[in-house]
């Protein structure tokens, strides 16, 4: 029975280390219906990523029935990324029915802007009418044209061009109200925009 004290102080003492790190958001994990293997917690402990913090983000999006890759949520916390601010973007959006997943918010976290406060403005917009599309006859022939976001522009926004009020979708994720905007393409009198770079401006 003495021979096994010291294997007892070895397991009390792999508790208090891993406990708070690994077994715990394991345990949160299971009881949420998200399981994630202790294994893979245990690794990104040894890595001294915020292992619950990510944890945390995957049971709020699978919670939420979302399907969003573990895999990201992890990349994005090894970049410094706001993984827990990020996910909860993505779910706003996908209770509003936005077009605005979740890779779209690691996008805008690691471009620095506030995923969560681009889908507030998108919701905004969205409740204004001003995501309703407009087809404009003369959206072909603006192509090249540059103007400004009127209303964060997703799927869709508002842009103005030439003093002209136009419908648009962005081409390459959300647009910020405000941004200085490049007409690409069209689609059936919609115009399709991208942001101009600061580079770009002047």
């Amino acid at each position: 029975m003495y021979m096994l004290i010291p294997y007892a102080i070895i397991g009390a003492i792999a508790f208090l280390l891993l406990g708070p790190g690994v077994l715990r958001p394991w345990f949160k994990s299971i009881r949420a219906g998200a399981p994630v293997s202790i294994r893979r917690i245990g690794n990104i402990w040894f890595r001294r990523l915020n292992s619950n913090a990510i944890v945390d983000a995957y049971v709020m999006a699978v919670s939420a029935g979302m399907e969003i890759d573990f895999n990201d949520i992890e990349s994005h916390a090894a970049t410094g990324g706001r993984v827990q601010r990020t996910v909860l973007a993505a779910v706003a959006a996908h209770k509003a029915g936005l077009h605005y997943d979740h890779r779209m918010a690691i996008a805008a976290d690691m471009a620095g802007r506030d995923a969560i406060a681009e889908v507030n403005e998108l919701i905004a917009a969205q409740r204004a009418g001003t995501t309703e599309l407009r087809p404009d006859t003369n959206a072909d022939a603006m192509i090249g044209a540059a103007g400004t976001a009127s209303s964060p522009v997703g799927a869709p926004g508002i842009v103005q061009i030439d003093g002209r009020t136009v419908s648009a979708v962005a081409k390459d994720g959300p647009i910020p109200k405000g941004s200085a905007i490049r007409v690409v393409q069209s689609s059936g009198g919609i115009a399709v925009v991208e942001r101009i770079p600061n580079s770009e401006k002047g």
